[in-house]
């Protein structure tokens, strides 16, 4: 039986604005994807980011609707075959994510694991911790009293000062225990990102996401050296610095 495809449109708003160095997010879009093969389902999420993504969710969505059942690749034992037969599609990349997502869980299902069971050289752990966002001390707070371990705050979204202020007010308000990441979406010039993280404690902070806008990428080492603080990066590649 054919591989078949379809694609469900999403959108939901947040609870609450959230406030980034790129604008404001309000509402997320984008296409739940569905790879079937008789009885067996697998679902992935194609959801470009306005702002962010280098596509947008049109073009998304023509992407993964002009494809043909003949061109689906078939998820077999060969991981990497896998992938190379995705990347001869040339999809974009929210509409690549999501088509190898639904396939991968689709092959996990057939063979009766969890999808990180099938990527997995050892034996993959039932849970795995993640970072929860929050927006001020309030927030941070709740999020803690729900179990949270570790907090990630946006900055970069106004000036420096009252950056240092919320960082402040977030780790007041949960104490030192509670580990704690930044993500400046690429915010700062280097004179902006060593005068935002230079006083902060180093040993407090997990890592800055993205500190650097994309034209200051070089400058990168410079500044890490400055602030001794550790930086997770975007760009293919490149190593996070720690």
């Amino acid at each position: 039986m054919a591989l078949t495809i379809e694609l469900h449109p999403y959108t939901f708003a947040l609870r609450r604005p959230l406030r980034t160095a790129r604008g404001s997010i309000a509402t997320r879009e984008g296409l739940w994807v569905e790879v079937r093969d008789g009885d067996d389902v697998g679902h992935g999420d194609a959801a470009p980011l306005p702002g962010f993504s280098s596509e947008d969710l049109d073009e998304t969505r023509r992407a993964l609707g002009a494809l043909s059942t003949a061109e689906l690749p078939e998820p077999g034992d060969d991981l990497d075959g896998l992938h190379g037969q995705l990347s001869e599609l040339a999809l974009p990349p929210s509409a690549h994510h999501g088509l190898e997502q639904a396939l991968l869980t689709l092959l996990a299902r057939r063979r009766g694991i969890s999808l990180a069971a099938l990527l997995s050289d050892s034996e993959a752990p039932g849970a795995v911790p993640l970072s929860t966002l929050v927006d001020g001390p309030d927030a941070a707070r709740a999020a803690v009293q729900r179990g949270a371990g570790c907090l990630k705050l946006k900055v970069g979204v106004e000036d420096v000062t009252a950056d240092l202020r919320r960082v402040a007010a977030v780790r007041g308000a949960v104490g030192q225990s509670v580990r704690l990441r930044l993500d400046a979406n690429g915010a700062w010039n280097p004179g902006e990102a060593i005068a935002a993280l230079r006083d902060l404690p180093a040993e407090r902070i997990d890592y800055v996401e993205e500190p650097l806008a994309p034209e200051h990428q070089d400058a990168l080492d410079e500044v890490h050296t400055a602030c001794g603080i550790g930086f997770a990066v975007d760009i293919l590649g490149r190593p996070s610095h720690d």
